[in-house]
């Protein structure tokens, strides 16, 4: 995942900065931003949909239980959701809808997760070492997304002129 992801990213940014795409940058930009988008939500879609497909009962009790243990509230209905958000959260940014509340689902799972799971393990590549480099990735593709996504504040307008008095 992480592979494709890296793939995924630098691709993207190769189709914004190609020197064949100088005569129009903001259409390049667009479509750079459109391709990390994809791949970013396709990486989060497989990653919420394995208990789904897999209907991993046992692991997500597991999971909810060392939550719980954590101190986390309601820890095997927590960890359902969670994995929820993270799979309705990515299907909504493929389909282009809601994306701006679908990155911030995305990140209200990824932001905390990252800190629970990696926080004493920075940037150690390598199989089964279980670095912080794929969740910081993600992060970064989403806020990228996310700020791509976020309404333009509406230009300021002049009040309308008065109508001249006769």
């Amino acid at each position: 995942e992480h592979s494709v992801l890296i793939v995924g990213c630098l691709v993207a940014i190769a189709w914004t900065y190609a020197p064949r795409r100088a005569a129009a940058p903001p259409r390049a930009a667009a479509l750079g931003l459109e391709l990390e988008r994809v791949v970013s939500a396709l990486m989060l879609l497989v990653h919420g949909a394995g208990p789904f497909v897999a209907w991993d009962v046992a692991g997500m009790h597991g999971w909810g239980e060392a939550m719980g243990r954590l101190g986390f509230p309601f820890g095997v209905a927590l960890v359902w959701s969670l994995k929820g958000l993270e799979l309705v959260s990515a299907v909504a940014r493929l389909a282009r809808r809601l994306v701006v509340p679908a990155c911030l689902g995305n990140l209200l799972i990824l932001v905390p997760g990252t800190w629970i799971a990696h926080r004493l393990r920075w940037f150690v590549l390598g199989v089964g070492e279980d670095g912080i480099e794929y969740s910081v990735l993600l992060v970064a593709c989403t806020v990228g997304c996310l700020l791509a996504y976020w309404p333009a504040a509406a230009p300021h307008r002049a009040p309308a002129p008065a109508a001249a008095a006769s």
